[in-house]
């Protein structure tokens, strides 16, 4: 496992957790390179990156894509903004189920 902290232990902590908006992989390096424990991938930062407003044209394909490129730039946990799905939809969900599981797998070979 990664010797980062999961999130899981970043919020059990007492006191904030300052996790900033990141849009893609650089502003992602950029944040933890100046000492952040999480980050927040933001829908709108992802919107607009490509140039939309935030108001849902992006796919769930589109916003997983970023979602590993932003993972894959780092090695401290990523919230991921989703909420402009159906939440009891049940694919998209699956999709961000695999995405996570897809980064505790890239953390655990990192490790070896």
């Amino acid at each position: 496992m990664s010797k980062e902290p999961t999130l899981r232990k970043l919020l059990d902590r007492k006191g904030l957790l300052v996790a900033p908006g990141v849009y893609d992989a650089l502003t992602a390096k950029v944040a933890q390179y100046t000492g952040f424990q999480a980050l927040y991938m933001t829908g709108y930062g992802t919107s607009a990156s490509y140039g939309y407003p935030d108001i849902g044209l992006l796919t769930m394909t589109e916003m997983l894509e970023n979602l590993r490129r932003v993972c894959a730039a780092v090695d401290i946990p990523v919230i991921a903004d989703a909420d402009t799905r159906k939440l009891g939809d049940v694919v998209e969900n699956m999709h961000l189920a695999l995405c996570d599981d897809w980064r505790n797998r890239r953390q655990e070979n990192l490790s070896r």
